[in-house]
């Protein structure tokens, strides 16, 4: 079956106002992702025999099973997308990020994501500099040179592209050359002209918008707030510079990222040069406090964990102050050295995997 078919039957039953979202997602979870069966096949049963396959009374099936007319219509919204070089990916999608499902739980996972661009960012964890709406001179100053270091060791650079910091953040580190995927807060045609801001920068190709909304859904403060769980979830660093909000104002990115760990496994980072409330309740509930850009980068290159090994030649690296670099040859020896610090993301392993390897380094 064409996957834009089978991606119109999720649209449907997960956008009718005949289904509550939670229903749909339930049947969706037990009919696609646990038994591994085509939604559209479920539209084929009736009432009765959908009843009694999903557990459900038979005035849910017959709700259910009552999206099936709106098929056609979401199906010409997908093509009608095709043609701006926009698609989706559902949850049962090779394509979707492995990091949402292992760092979300069942019930705050979006089940598809409309995008526009390079879906090849999903295949690494990213970095996510966030703060507040108007920073200061040298907050913005930091920013922009972590941005661009970052772009410079070859992160990736994940963010809401909210106003000031967020923004900045991903601006700069995109003119650096950094590969950046941004949680767009509002559906993806209407987040139009933001895209086509990005567009003319010439390298298009390494940037990817995503969106948990339908395409034409316009912006609000409660759809912002969770696509930055989203931002939380893509990110293996959080650095904090002058934020607006406490972490029980971001509860999402708290719990997914301060932690009462040593401050050597903390992935979440605080810039001591703004004093505000904000800031030292970030550091109090565990973010680990940083003093410049150069300390900044160095605590996010140190936990990544890994350089290699022609990286760790560069004229750079060991300039890098409180990193110490762990030289790999290839995949296994990576993900093992990776391992000695905790679980490996599959998505990370399965880059590594993937990765093209140079058995002559050592001979260069």
């Amino acid at each position: 079956m064409d996957a834009n078919q089978e991606a119109a039957y999720w649209l449907a039953l997960l956008n009718t106002n005949q289904v509550k979202r939670q229903l749909a997602k339930r049947v969706i979870h037990r009919w696609c992702v646990a038994e591994g069966r085509p939604l559209a096949a479920l539209f084929d049963l009736g009432a009765a025999e959908a009843a009694e396959r999903l557990d459900l009374t038979h005035a849910e099936a017959t709700q259910v099973l009552a999206a099936g007319p709106d098929v056609a219509a979401q199906r010409a919204t997908l093509a009608r997308l095709s043609t701006r070089d926009a698609g989706i990916i559902t949850r049962t999608d090779a394509a979707y990020p492995d990091l949402l499902t292992e760092r979300l739980p069942e019930e705050r996972l979006p089940y598809y994501l409309f995008y526009s661009g390079d879906l090849d960012n999903l295949t690494q964890p990213g970095v996510a500099i966030l703060g507040g709406a108007q920073p200061s001179p040298a907050a913005q100053e930091l920013v922009g040179a972590m941005a661009s270091a970052l772009a410079d060791e070859g992160h990736l650079l994940v963010g809401g592209y909210d106003r000031g910091v967020d923004r900045q953040a991903l601006d700069d580190g995109h003119g650096a050359g950094a590969a950046i995927t941004l949680l767009l807060p509002a559906g993806i045609e209407t987040m139009g002209p933001v895209l086509q801001r990005l567009a003319p920068r010439g390298r298009a190709d390494r940037v990817l918008a995503l969106s948990p909304f339908a395409p034409a859904t316009p912006y609000s403060d409660a759809l912002a707030a969770f696509r930055m769980c989203l931002v939380g979830a893509l990110a293996e660093v959080l650095v904090l510079v002058a934020p607006d909000k406490g972490p029980d104002a971001m509860a999402d990115l708290r719990d997914l990222f301060a932690s009462s760990e040593t401050p050597a496994s903390r992935r979440a980072l605080a810039w001591t040069g703004d004093r505000g409330e904000a800031t030292r309740a970030w550091i109090e509930a565990g973010a680990q406090p940083f003093d410049g850009a150069e300390a900044g980068v160095a605590h996010v290159l140190a936990r990544f964990g890994v350089v290699d090994a022609k990286a760790a030649r560069g004229a750079g690296v060991d300039d890098l102050a409180g990193v110490e670099p762990i030289v790999f040859q290839d995949a296994d020896s990576a993900i093992e050295a990776l391992e000695q610090s905790g679980r490996v993301p599959a998505a990370l392993a399965r880059r590594l995997r993937e990765a093209q390897w140079d058995d002559d380094w050592e001979d260069e």
